[in-house]
This record gives C-alpha cells, sequence and structure tokens, in this order.
C-alpha cells in the first residue's frame, strides 16, 4: 500500500525534524512502533492525516489529528476530544502558509466530528503559529516521568 508507505515515511521525517535524528539502534523499533500504530489508527479512522503540496503537486508538510473522548463533564459535556500532532513543513516550504492551512485542515476535521476540545503540543518556534491561529498556552497540564 503505496499511501500507508508515505505516511509512515512522513511520520519518521517529522520525528527526525522534531527530536532531531534519532539513535540507529532505536530507529527500527520506532518504526515498528509507528508502523503498528498507524496501521489501526488509520483503518478505525481515529488519526486521521492530511498533506499539503506545493503549485508543482509535490508534498512539502503534513498534519495529524488523533480523536478520542474523555470522560464529559460540566465544562466539556460531550467529552468528545482532538489531539493535533505530527504538524510539518519541510524547511524550505516554511512561512508561505502552508502550516496555517494545515491546521485549518486538522481544526475543522475536528469540528466535522463535534470535538469540543482540540488541543497539541508545541514547538517554541511553532508556538507563534498556533497563537495566531486560536491556539493558548493552557495551565494546569502535568507531564509524569
Amino acid at each position: 500500500m503505496a499511501e500507508f508507505e508515505e505516511v509512515l515515511a512522513w511520520r519518521m521525517e517529522t520525528i527526525d525534524a522534531v527530536f532531531g535524528e534519532v539513535e540507529e539502534d532505536m530507529r527500527p523499533s520506532l518504526r515498528v512502533e509507528n508502523e503498528r500504530y498507524l496501521r489501526e489508527a488509520l483503518q478505525t479512522e481515529s488519526f486521521v492525516m492530511c498533506f499539503i503540496e506545493d503549485d508543482a503537486g509535490g508534498r512539502i508538510g503534513c498534519g495529524g489529528i488523533v480523536f478520542h473522548e474523555e470522560l464529559p463533564s460540566p465544562d466539556f459535556p460531550h467529552g468528545k476530544s482532538a489531539f493535533i500532532m505530527n504538524v510539518y513543513v519541510r524547511p524550505e516550504a516554511r512561512h508561505q502558509g502552508a502550516g496555517s492551512a494545515i491546521i485549518t485542515w486538522l481544526i475543522d476535521a475536528a469540528h466535522a466530528r463535534g470535538c469540543e476540545k482540540i488541543y497539541l503540543e508545541s514547538t517554541i518556534e511553532a508556538a507563534p503559529l498556533y497563537h495566531k491561529m486560536g491556539f493558548h498556552d493552557a495551565l494546569g497540564y502535568m507531564l509524569y516521568e
């Protein structure tokens, strides 16, 4: 399945861009785990990925979104959530609107599924774009390591 292989290749390229070159001994298992995840998540559509192309039709970026449900609460009555991730634009194509187009597509996909909560993690470099797109820094989250 050529499309699946392309999704996996873009995922690995995104990992390299965000985390730096992954240690060679870790790369095979990381690829296997991403392949396992993506095969199931793409089939069930709990993860959806989009691409953006340049004027010549070449892909220059991608973005993904994970759909899930959380426990409903008074400020979040339906529990439908979307976690935006894997947003990446190749360096030579940045600052030309590709990132905004990807984020807009992903937000629209979340709204189409009735998601009330849309969130993401950001690099320092990408935070200004996300702020411009309507995201704000959220206090109260903690990460267990």
